[in-house]
This record gives structure tokens, C-alpha cells and sequence, in this order.
């Protein structure tokens, strides 16, 4: 059955390949942005795209949307939530700037919470689905990602809470956790000077230069083997469809789902000196 669909953060990357995707397999999108300008872009690439206004760090606009929403979409649907807004921050956790940490968690974490919160009635009313957009950092931290990580760790757990709760409704709470994916979500990460300076205290970063400068060289070559963000997009269909959907999906290339069964199957010790091996200058 065809849903009726909102997807947060669908200006750029993966939620506009989502939304752009699932208009064209015949879902009714609600395609969140925060600038006119950005929903107008979608309507140009595909005109069954109804965008509307919707920043999860401010709850006015959640309410707002909630309202439009409600009016406009297909009651004769199930109506599902992709929580897929989100922003990534990079540096050593000693060198982060508070306001960028709560930043990151009021986007990635606490933004899915609220909205997820005021659209639940229409979701469980319809038996429709919640897609929450984590990652395998989600599962597995490395050095230099914890802030990151930390605020999808939290997305997962309340993930696994919100499944058990909604299961007596037929309500499905799905993961999606992708690896290197081609989006703009890392533009602000250690290897854009300028920006790091704006979330990393600069003599605490400082301290870290060696290890930073080999991490952004790994990151870099994550950032080459990243696959097209359609990929995701056509798991999140899958999810919003099938029968009986999975609880986790992992969208990676091999070599990112080898370093995430590393991650979890590795001692914790000799994983640590592997990450400190690779990292040292």
C-alpha cells in the first residue's frame, strides 16, 4: 500500500533522494524544509511534492506542519514518519564547543523526539510507520566521532523503546543506518578548516593535530567509497511497504559493514589498539 509520508530535513542529501524517490513510486510526500526556496526546488523536480516548512529545533513549526498535514493528506493512507533530519559534527570531544554538542542533540535526537511525539496520533491512528534515520555510528563509535555518535547511540535506544511501545498498535519503528553516503551532511566536518574552528575550541583541537590530520585522511577515503544516496531511499521504500518490516537496516558499502561487525564482534581492548595504530602519526 502507498503511504502518506513525512520526511524532515528533505532539502538536500539522503531526505531529498527519499522524498523525490517515494513521490515517483507514487507516495504522497510531505517533503520538510525550512526555506521556501528549498521546497520550491523539489516541486520543480517532481511537482506531486508538497513541501512544508518544518525546523525540529523549534516546536512552533512542528505544530505548524502537524496542522497542514493533517488537512491536507490522503485519509484513506497510512501515514508514516521519516525522521531523517540531521547534522554531523567531528572533533575530539575535549575540543567540541558546548553549544555545538547541544546543537547536534537537539537536531538528531531531541528533534525526532518532538516530532514523532505530535505526529503520533495520525500514525497511530492509520497503522502507518516511524523511520528514524540513525547510522553506524549508531552502533559503533570511533575516535573523533563520539559527539556524533553519542546523539544516534541515543536515537537507536529510543528507537528500541518506541517499538516495544507502539507494537500493541501496529505501529513499526524502523532504523535506518547508513554508512558513507554521498550527502552534503559532512560538509562540516575536519576537513572544512574554517567551520571546525566555528564548533572546536582551536588550542584544544590543536593538541589532537596529528591524530586529527590522519583521521581526515581516512575520511576522506570513506568519503570516496560513499554510495548514492538513492540507495537509502530505496530501503526506506522497502521499509514503509513490506509486510513485516526489518528493525535495522544497514546501507553501506562492504568495507563500512566490515569495520561496523569489527566494531561490535572485536574485544574492546584490540580494537582500541587498532583504531590507536591507525590513527598515530
Amino acid at each position: 500500500m502507498k503511504h502518506s509520508i513525512l520526511i524532515t530535513g528533505a532539502s538536500t542529501g539522503i531526505g531529498r533522494s527519499i522524498a523525490v524517490y517515494l513521490a515517483q513510486t507514487g507516495h504522497q510526500v510531505f517533503a520538510g524544509v525550512r526555506r521556501p526556496q528549498d521546497g520550491e526546488k523539489l516541486t520543480a523536480e517532481n511537482q506531486s511534492i508538497v513541501p512544508v516548512i518544518i525546523d525540529v529545533t523549534k516546536s512552533d513549526t512542528i505544530q505548524t506542519c502537524f496542522a497542514q498535514v493533517a488537512k491536507l493528506r490522503d485519509p484513506a493512507r497510512p501515514f508514516s514518519l521519516v525522521n531523517n533530519a540531521g547534522i554531523a559534527v567531528a572533533g575530539p570531544v575535549e575540543a567540541l564547543k558546548d553549544s555545538e554538542l547541544r546543537k547536534l542533540f537537539d537536531v538528531n535526537f531531541f528533534g525526532a523526539i518532538e516530532a514523532t511525539q505530535i505526529f503520533l496520533p495520525l500514525i497511530r491512528e492509520s497503522r502507518g510507520r516511524i523511520i528514524n534515520m540513525s547510522s553506524i555510528g549508531g552502533r559503533v563509535s570511533t575516535a573523533f566521532l563520539g559527539a556524533y555518535s553519542a546523539s544516534k547511540f541515543a536515537l537507536e535506544a529510543m528507537s528500541d523503546s518506541l517499538r516495544q511501545e507502539l507494537a500493541p498498535f501496529g505501529v513499526h519503528v524502523i532504523l535506518i543506518e547508513p554508512g558513507p553516503i554521498q550527502s552534503e551532511i559532512w560538509a562540516k566536518s575536519l576537513d572544512n578548516k574554517d567551520a571546525a574552528a566555528n564548533y572546536c575550541h582551536a588550542d584544544r583541537l590543536a593538541i589532537y593535530k596529528k591524530r586529527v590530520e590522519r583521521f581526515e585522511k581516512f575520511a576522506s577515503g570513506a568519503a570516496r567509497r560513499a554510495i548514492p544516496a538513492i540507495n537509502v531511499a530505496e530501503q526506506v521504500a522497502y521499509a514503509l511497504t513490506t509486510k513485516t518490516p526489518p528493525i535495522r537496516v544497514v546501507v553501506a558499502p562492504f568495507q563500512s559493514r566490515l569495520q561496523l561487525h569489527a566494531g561490535e564482534w572485536l574485544p574492546t581492548r584490540l580494537l582500541d589498539r587498532i583504531v590507536g595504530k591507525a590513527l598515530k602519526a
